[in-house]
């Protein structure tokens, strides 16, 4: 199978984003810090704990901490070089080269540390960046693969959440669409004889309509994680939630626009709202 020059460069441009966010960067640093040093520790790779050093620094630094100094050349380099250089997202090429830099930076702080000073410049400097390959790339690209299968995960349990519409459509008992507004503007619904009061925001004022229909019909039928029931006779819109309060016994929601009215909350569905607030801040 021949592939063209066209194809490999198309591929090279596809998006890399596996360090493109501040958590992801954070988990490779930390992780090639622990294992780079366990590493140096107990494999001694390339016999380098026994490299001789004539650096006033280097002595000072034991070369068991190179895994520690890698770590802060990656922060300088993840965190303040990539915006100087506005690399603020990677394609497949753009990573490539940027580890490659990252190595040869590596490289020289570790030369500049721990290079035997007398040898010769080219000499030492092979034995240096040989001894960085070794120590980095190998945690370097577990850090990669674990960030990699982290993400791949979150985005199935992403993609196994329900989705949550822009709009919210709200029927009466007969099926007919009386009333759409936006999820944002939804603020809460209240029971009231054989009626729903709904509670909402249009062009920045409160309305509230009446809707025939009870809520336990229309709560089957939106099926919207973010309409959750707080008591027989009230079901709120969880991202317009203010605050949750205690008086005395019993438990209050207070809601955005209209924090003059406080919703109660019985003890059969605290447990539901307990639950959906965790799963909201997790």
């Amino acid at each position: 199978m021949k592939i063209s020059i066209k194809n490999f460069i198309d591929f090279t441009r596809q998006d890399f984003p596996i360090l493109d966010d501040n958590k992801s960067k954070w988990i490779l640093i930390l992780f090639c810090a622990f294992f780079a040093t366990l590493f140096l520790i107990i494999y001694n790779p390339l016999n380098v704990i026994g490299f001789k050093i004539n650096t006033q620094l280097g002595n000072l630094l034991s070369i068991k901490s190179a895994g520690v100094i890698g770590a802060l050349v990656l922060i300088i380099t993840q965190f303040y070089l990539r915006p100087i250089v506005g690399v603020r997202r990677h394609s497949i090429l753009s990573f490539s080269l940027w580890l490659l830099l990252e190595l040869s930076i590596l490289s020289m702080v570790f030369y500049v540390i721990y290079g035997e000073r007398g040898q010769p410049f080219w000499h030492e400097l092979y034995l240096t960046v040989e001894s960085t390959v070794m120590l980095a790339i190998f945690p370097y690209s577990i850090g990669c693969i674990l960030i990699a299968l982290y993400r791949t995960k979150r985005n199935k349990q992403q993609d196994q959440k329900p989705a949550i519409l822009e709009f919210v459509t709200l029927q009466d008992e007969n099926g007919k669409d009386v009333l759409t507004v936006r999820s944002s503007d939804l603020i809460y619904l209240k029971a009231e004889d054989n009626y729903v009061q709904v509670t909402y925001l249009q062009n920045g004022s409160i309305e509230k309509k009446l809707i025939r229909n009870n809520l336990k019909t229309l709560e089957i039928n939106l099926n919207n994680p973010n309409l959750i029931r707080i008591h027989r006779s009230y079901m709120i819109n969880r991202p317009n939630i203010n605050s949750i309060d205690r008086e005395g016994r019993k438990i209050v929601v207070q809601m955005n626009y209209v924090q003059d009215t406080r919703l109660p909350v019985s003890s059969s569905y605290k447990p539901m709202l307990e639950s959906s607030i965790s799963n909201l801040t997790a």
